[in-house]
């Protein structure tokens, strides 16, 4: 069964069998996925050999030969479905480094970093029409629904105030109303944080792959070949034999999981999610409202975004009745006088959970040129910068900007 907690009652009674649910919101709506791209070439080498072969075509493989690119590096990105066409081509998209596992913590550093390499590229990014990732100004409100919620917000405030960017008040009901009307008046109060940013995720890994240049091959890799505890090339199934001095594994929830790396130590799990696009009446739902890490937003294609469900059910990549049965319970209890007309789409993806919850970086310890970029959980989009830099950074022997000691592959062969 889904899990999506809710806290707070609802206040109205709903019939969800009543809401509209569009033609396609049920299908997979992956234009990459079941049909394989054809090759793609946008920067001439020599295609039977690179210094550096990204395998994934996720946000970290694609920010990871994305920085690589700008090391004069020849890098080959594999991707066996196609760019973005699994978890990064369907996530939210909410920026916010201020939550999640390891915050506060050792992924605080981490994900302000992340957070300021996607400052960097909302500048860097500008101009570009067909993949414009539209990143924007969101502030958040988190929703209290207890005592425990209550006195989180409050030590929340004080080290978020800590940080340059950012600022966190604590709000009564209320207020909240003021932000937001239609929000559940049976909330004790909650917290609004000012700084926080959104984008298209499908839209950004797509232009960050164009603007890297680098060849890309649709294809699977297959088998990492090695002299002694070396690596010196890798086999892809189509393609053959492509001769490398590094691979970086950036493959989501299939890290550790298949037989080109089943050697090594590390295995992330996927969880899966999914996410309801929805048409509704009335004004655009300013903030990002959340509420036990789960959220509710209108975007900037004029739809209400709200997730998400926990199911840990493999790799099965399928929507049902039952997650879009608890997504859209939570936006009642949260929003009870919504006027929903239909729901637009209906994703799911599944999300790469290491087993500790933090991302993992780094060489693996027992085969030199092998580099792992994973790990990243729910919050991929937002640690995709960070991943692919820092990875790039240690590939290329540049001094990184952050104490790696957490992440590095290395602490699961301790």
């Amino acid at each position: 069964m889904p899990r999506f907690s809710s806290a707070t009652p609802v206040l109205v009674q709903h019939n969800y069998s009543d809401i509209p649910i569009s033609t396609h919101a049920m299908e997979a709506d992956r234009p990459n996925r079941n049909r394989r791209q054809k090759r793609r070439t946008t920067r001439t080498i020599n295609t039977h050999s690179a210094d550096v072969v990204v395998v994934g075509g996720g946000i970290s493989g694609v920010c990871c030969a994305y920085y690589l690119s700008q090391h004069d590096l020849k890098v080959l990105l594999v991707e066996r479905d196609g760019i973005a066409s699994h978890a990064s081509g369907f996530a939210f998209g909410g920026l916010s480094p201020l939550s999640g596992a390891g915050i506060p913590g050792p992924m605080l550093p981490l994900a302000i970093y992340s957070f300021s390499l996607h400052k960097q590229l909302r500048t860097q990014l500008v101009g570009e029409a067909k993949f414009d990732p539209n990143y924007r100004s969101v502030d958040s409100l988190d929703l209290a629904s207890s005592q425990d919620d209550e006195e989180r917000q409050k030590n929340m405030t004080h080290w978020i105030n800590q940080i340059e960017g950012f600022s966190a008040e604590l709000m009564s009901m209320d207020d909240m109303l003021a932000v937001e009307p239609r929000i559940n008046s049976s909330y004790l109060s909650g917290m609004y944080i000012r700084g926080t940013m959104q984008v298209d995720s499908a839209k950004l890994v797509n232009v960050l792959h164009r603007r890297s240049g680098v060849e890309t091959f649709i294809d699977e890799a297959v088998e990492l070949d090695c002299a002694g505890n070396k690596i010196r090339g890798i086999n892809l199934k189509r393609e053959g034999y492509i001769p490398t001095n590094y691979v970086v594994l950036a493959t989501g929830p299939w890290l550790g999981n298949t037989r080109l790396d089943y050697s090594i130590k590390m295995r992330t799990s996927p969880l899966k999610g999914q996410i309801l696009r929805i048409r509704y009446r009335g004004k655009p739902i300013s903030v990002s409202i959340g509420l036990q890490g789960n959220y509710i937003s209108t975007k900037d294609d004029g739809l209400l975004w709200a997730g998400t469900t926990e199911e840990q059910v493999g790799f099965d990549e399928t929507t049902n009745s039952q997650g879009r049965k608890s997504i859209l319970k939570n936006i009642y209890s949260v929003l009870p006088t919504l006027k929903i007309e239909s729901v637009s789409h209906q994703t799911a993806c599944i999300r790469p959970m290491s087993q500790d919850g933090y991302v993992v970086l780094g060489e693996v310890p027992d085969l030199i040129g092998l580099y792992l970029c994973g790990g990243s959980g729910r919050k991929g989009i937002l640690y995709g910068p960070a991943m692919g830099k820092l990875t790039a950074d240690q590939i290329a022997a540049e001094p990184c900007r952050i104490d790696m000691v957490s992440f590095l592959t290395r602490r699961f062969y301790m």
